[in-house]
């Protein structure tokens, strides 16, 4: 089902659009030696959020790292389906499903 979801041509759009304002604003990072491995893409492994990653990737120097997709970052945990959680444990169940956020350079 996720393989079906893919960006629509406005979405591919956008994505240029988010990429080549990306290169803009992360230029100093992109352009100061020392800074090349600063700058990084994460995406998660949904079918959509790849291909925005590909298309990112491409509008900004080919030595930005692209790191593999996470399946942490996949947006939906707990997913709609499994909502009223109540009938599956309530907050017990919610903390069980819930992930920890790591951020880089905190």
């Amino acid at each position: 089902l996720d393989a079906a979801r893919v960006l629509t041509p406005l979405g591919r759009q956008q994505a240029e659009k988010v990429g080549d304002r990306l290169a803009k604003l992360l230029e100093p990072a992109l352009t100061t030696p020392g800074r090349e491995g600063d700058v990084r893409i994460h995406c998660s492994t949904l079918t959509r959020a790849k291909e925005t990653a590909d298309i990112v990737a491409s509008r900004l120097p080919a030595h930005v790292r692209r790191l593999d997709p996470n399946p942490m970052l996949a947006e939906g945990d707990p997913p709609a389906h499994i909502i009223p959680y109540q009938a599956r444990g309530g907050e017990e169940f919610l903390q069980k499903r819930a992930r920890d956020v790591h951020l880089e350079g905190a």
